[in-house]
């Protein structure tokens, strides 16, 4: 387990097949997918077995959902400086994340 910090929020990060399987049959009615984010306990599960790039890219994903899905109703220029910042802080509070390059 990682943790992401964000903010005041620590959100926790599981490389875990089997939960995505589990959330992927219950929830996604059965369509593959390689993580996903629960809003409600700030957990992310990204499947163990993708490749390091696919790992990168269902991270900043999955980051999105947790930054970004009660900001629909942004412009497009606050929504760039709001991602902007959230890279800046994934990379500057979250060494680890750096390490996955």
């Amino acid at each position: 387990m990682k943790i992401i910090r964000l903010g005041s929020r620590k959100i926790r990060v599981y490389f875990n097949e089997k939960a995505v399987e589990k959330y992927e049959k219950e929830k996604n009615r059965g369509s593959y997918v390689h993580g996903y984010f629960d809003s409600g306990l700030d957990e992310m599960y990204i499947r163990e077995s993708l490749s390091p790039i696919l790992k990168r890219i269902c991270l900043f994903h999955e980051l999105g959902h947790a930054h970004f899905d009660c900001l629909h109703n942004l412009g497009n220029e606050t929504i760039a400086e709001i991602l902007a910042r959230l890279i800046d802080e994934i990379f500057s509070r979250n060494k680890w994340v750096g390490e996955m390059y």
